[in-house]
């Protein structure tokens, strides 16, 4: 059976940051991006918040023993990055750097290779070296409804 969105969910998805200093994400997260408080948690071993961008929701995890760094560096398999869909994303990677961050790419154009709109985009580390996005439009604008057929 496949996935079955829940109607009365705040938000279809949720994605979870583990973090080794809570005050830098939030900073990070909250004050430079803007993203906005949507809530707390405490859990076992565990203190979560949770900040709303748009209409999704990133969750903060800050364990009481601080685990090493470990986020997956470049084309390694896994998580990679998260993308941003955002109106300002050159002068939104500026304020980053401004602010201390690191820009991996301070913004420029992105052609598809196939059907879809130009883009604009940039990416920076957030303190634990999570790799963001900022797209200003998007080459996802014309869905398709069937991936080719693998052997």
């Amino acid at each position: 059976m496949p996935a079955q969105f829940d109607p009365d969910a705040s938000c279809a998805i949720q994605l979870g940051l583990h973090t080794r200093d809570i005050e830098q994400s939030l900073h990070f997260y909250r004050d430079t991006l803007g993203f906005v408080p949507h809530g707390e948690i405490f859990a076992p071993g565990a203190h979560i918040y949770g900040l709303r961008f748009g209409n999704c929701v990133i969750k903060l995890l800050q364990w009481e023993a601080v685990p090493e760094a470990s986020n997956p560096q470049e084309m390694a398999v896994g998580m990679r990055y998260f993308t941003l869909q955002v109106t300002n994303a050159v002068e939104l990677a500026k304020e980053c750097q401004d602010a201390g961050y690191e820009v991996v790419h301070p913004g420029g154009d992105f052609v598809p290779d196939g059907p879809g709109p130009q883009c604009t985009f940039s990416m920076v580390r957030d303190p634990d070296g999570n790799l963001i996005e900022f797209a200003q439009g998007s080459p996802w604008a014309e869905p398709i409804y069937e991936f080719p057929k693998f052997s």
